[in-house]
């Protein structure tokens, strides 16, 4: 899994590409996390998420969803979606 990643970010740093890391308002970030919360303690039954960023200090429980593409992972892979689209 390791390897993935690293293959991964080697790949996204080598192309020149217009994808970012998005925080929980849109504005690009250097990086970021997420970690889904289980639907048995959830009241979202299983869609609730903590977030943190390059700017935050710390675990930030998110408003949205994690399947809405108002988040943080969804603005993200939004792009993904919208470049293709374009090519």
């Amino acid at each position: 899994m390791w390897g993935l990643s690293v293959a991964f970010a080697i790949v996204v740093t080598s192309v020149q590409a217009k994808i970012s890391c998005k925080n929980m308002q849109g504005d690009n970030v250097d990086w970021f996390v997420a970690m889904k919360l289980p639907a048995a303690t959830d009241k979202r039954k299983g869609l609730s998420f903590v977030y943190a960023d390059s700017s935050t200090e710390g675990w930030v429980m998110s408003e949205d969803p994690i399947n809405s593409t108002h988040s943080a992972i969804g603005a993200t892979v939004k792009q993904i979606y919208i470049e293709d689209k374009v090519t």
